[in-house]
């Protein structure tokens, strides 16, 4: 599942809001068990749970298996497919199966890089080599895992605030340079009701406008009509997508919210993936969500219900396969009748491509950036071709954020992009 979400206040800030506001970084995601609930908790059992089904895969040793979160913009989304393990204070990286992709070497749990496809970074841990990076793609490639990102680009990012002046949603978005938008249409994949920070707007005199977060930074859920889903404010909040409940969190605690704004579960979980920085409750993924209560792991449904209760050391799902951390190691076992769906096909970028554009050399791959906002110093050209000398076919406008379809080996400095409707090619010379 491919999940989303101010400037100087703006985007330092930013890449804080959305997920936790203003609260310390997390070593060990969950909160320890107290003396009473380590007392009373129910005795783990290495026998197959009530409910559940032995998938028949080997017990795992690791201390700690985590959701990997794309680590700049939105926190809370969640890198499918993946998960970071953790053995004796060090982090590594497997498939959701269980099949280790990178031993346990990084100081840091791996995340997500937000502006390539399929790859990694470990960020905050001591800088890799161009030897060693190039050591660990050899690796990764081997396998077609992706890659080791070193970072060196800019960062995308989306918010989404509720205008309390005009009481409407509105998208701010963008990488060193930001742009406020109107609610898009596409960001109905995350759910009709957004998780928005409650903010005003900063006209910028010159400088590219923004929306200032309230303080202490509050989150609403709201649709693009700027109807609020119930009268309730968190501190955070993630996405429904087309799942039954969300996650929001109340006092430093997350409860599960229902489409009808009403909440299904207590304020009683922990946070169970994210960043160094920022963490966040699960969402649900094909009708379920690990999550973690005193200390102790279970499995919620989207009733609400714990139907694998939180008596357990360790829980991951990836809708399909559950890791449960038991006496002697990690297990995984399925849910009789669920599936995890097969993901939809993707859609040709370049099926409507005309003919009077230059068709692409190459595809973006795993190493290349992919996600681009255009500077505010005027229009961009679309041109048909990868040069000045091509004819102009269209402008993008400034702060306008835009997506790699294409690249010229002739012409590296140029990408073929879509804007509304229009294809054509844009020189990066005037992108961040």
């Amino acid at each position: 599942m491919s999940l989303h979400v101010s400037r100087m206040v703006p985007l330092a800030m930013a890449l804080l809001l959305l997920g936790g506001c203003n609260r310390q970084p997390k070593d060990v995601l969950g909160t320890p068990m107290t003396t009473e609930a380590a007392a009373t908790a129910t005795p783990e059992q290495s026998s197959t749970p009530d409910g559940l089904e032995d998938a028949g895969l080997s017990v795992l040793g690791y201390d700690e298996i985590r959701a990997i979160a794309r680590d700049s913009a939105p926190g809370f989304d969640q890198m499918d497919g993946y998960y970071t393990m953790s053995q004796d204070g060090l982090w590594g990286l497997m498939r959701s199966d269980g099949t280790e992709v990178l031993p346990c070497q990084f100081s840091v749990p791996l995340t997500g890089c937000a502006s390539a496809g399929l790859a990694w970074h470990a960020l905050n841990a001591p800088s890799l080599t161009v030897e060693r990076l190039d050591e660990l793609n050899a690796q990764l490639q081997a396998g077609g895992d992706g890659t080791m990102c070193s970072g060196e680009h800019g960062g995308s990012s989306r918010y989404w605030y509720y205008d309390t002046d005009t009481q409407q949603v509105r998208v701010y978005g963008g990488m060193e340079v930001a742009s406020v938008q109107d609610l898009s249409e596409t960001d109905t994949a995350y759910g009709n009701y957004l998780p928005c920070m409650l903010g005003t707007y900063v006209d910028g005199q010159g400088d590219p406008d923004y929306y200032e977060a309230t303080d202490p930074v509050t989150v609403v859920y709201a649709n693009a009509d700027g109807t609020l889903l119930n009268d309730q404010s968190y501190q955070a909040g993630n996405c429904f997508y087309d799942q039954a409940l969300t996650a929001a969190e109340q006092n430093g605690k997350w409860l599960y919210l229902d489409q009808n704004g009403a909440a299904v579960t207590e304020a009683v979980y922990d946070a169970t993936y994210g960043t160094a920085d920022t963490s966040y409750a699960s969402p649900l993924l094909n009708g379920y969500a690990p999550v973690c209560r005193d200390g102790q792991w279970g499995l919620l449904d989207a009733a609400g219900a714990e139907v694998v209760p939180c008596t357990y050391q360790g829980a991951a799902w990836d809708g399909g396969l559950l890791w449960l951390r038991q006496e002697d190691g990690w297990h995984a076992y399925t849910l009789p009748g669920v599936v995890k769906p097969t993901p939809a096909p993707t859609p040709d970028p370049l099926a409507e491509l005309p003919d009077t554009i230059t068709a692409p050399d190459r595809l973006p791959g795993d190493q290349d950036q992919t996600v681009y906002t255009t500077t505010q110093d005027g229009n961009l050209m679309l041109r048909a071709g990868p040069g000045t000398d091509y004819d102009q076919v269209g402008t993008i406008p400034p702060g306008s954020e835009i997506s790699c379809l294409g690249l010229s080996d002739a012409a590296p400095d140029w990408i073929l992009t879509r804007y509304e409707d229009t294809y054509g090619w844009a020189s990066t010379e005037y992108m961040n």
